[in-house]
């Protein structure tokens, strides 16, 4: 009967090709080179020269099979490991190098700083005197140390509008005055890149301008400007204009938006019925701030209603 034990005249052979400790420490040359149980890629710390060696191939009897990997007392092999990991290999993958460090250095690959770009708010268009853009850099700076020279650029002319003081995390630019038509920007920054110098930049961000668009009730079907500039007033881009709330006595519903959105596809009022044709549209020109001309759309209810908070989609 079996006791678990395998006898040696079993002819098994049960060493493996794996290492069991890979902490080897020897002495001597001659102790390393007579150590038990060799196998291919050993690593060994021989003490009296301070220096590392691995098994290249086999038998470890013969000191040409033993690669110097590295030299020094083990506790001057300086290496810092407070960081964050940043890569670990694939199951199969060869790192590589040719030393401890080069094997560690592997798992702490320089990661480059990475930047974007805050996007501005649709601003009104034709103020007197233009706008001020504000913008942000927002800065991860994974592996970077350096950084400098943090600027915004206007990409048509490369000419630099703004500055913001180079680090990471989210940087305010400096404000860019007086902008009176869309503008396209990037941030920029200089960085030392691991030893090679170099410049990050953002995506693109763009300023740009709408006439405000304007909605409430009227008492005529044709609204002067003036009427129609006293207005509920918002800035906003062509989209559909949900639930707007209408309320008043023997009143028209108005909505007027510059004609560049073109005409509406349909008005929906809450009740799920498109009320398209109850509207009447009619096309004018406004003055702006800024003395310049925009071309509008309006949409007035055909006949006065009476409204409690009644709302109304208008849809593009």
């Amino acid at each position: 009967m079996s006791n678990g034990i395998i006898p040696k005249y079993g002819n098994f052979d049960i060493r493996v090709p794996i290492p069991v400790d890979g902490k080897q420490v020897k002495p001597t040359l001659e102790e390393r080179d007579g150590m038990d149980f060799a196998y291919v890629g050993l690593l060994c710390f021989v003490e009296e020269n301070k220096t590392l060696y691995i098994l290249t191939e086999l038998p470890a009897t013969d000191p040409a099979n033993w690669q110097e990997v590295g030299s020094g007392d083990p506790a001057d092999l300086a290496f810092d490991s407070n960081r964050p990991i940043t890569k670990v290999p694939a199951v199969g993958q060869n790192i590589g190098g040719s030393s401890i460090k080069d094997f560690l250095d592997f798992f702490y690959d320089f990661v480059a700083a990475t930047m974007s770009l805050s996007s501005p708010p649709l601003y009104e268009k034709g103020l007197l005197g233009g706008v001020t853009v504000n913008l942000t850099a927002n800065v991860t700076a994974n592996s970077e140390t350096v950084f400098a020279n943090g600027r915004i650029v206007d990409t048509a002319t490369g000419t630099t509008v703004a500055t913001f003081t180079a680090g990471a995390g989210s940087r305010a630019a400096t404000p860019i005055l007086n902008v009176t038509s869309a503008k396209t920007y990037r941030a920029l920054m200089d960085v030392g890149n691991n030893g090679t110098p170099s410049s990050i930049q953002s995506g693109t961000v763009t300023a740009n301008f709408a006439a405000p668009t304007y909605y409430g009730v009227v008492a005529n079907l044709n609204p002067t400007e003036a009427q129609i500039k006293a207005l509920t007033k918002r800035v906003r881009a062509r989209a559909n204009d949900a639930s707007l709330a209408f309320t008043g006595t023997g009143i028209r519903f108005c909505y007027a938006y510059p004609a560049s959105f073109g005409a509406l596809a349909s008005v929906i009022d809450q009740n799920g019925f498109n009320v398209t044709d109850g509207f009447v549209a009619t096309t004018a020109n406004f003055t702006l701030p800024d003395g310049t001309t925009e071309a509008y759309r309006i949409y007035t209810l055909a006949n006065p209603t009476d409204a409690a908070n009644f709302r109304v989609s208008f849809n593009f």
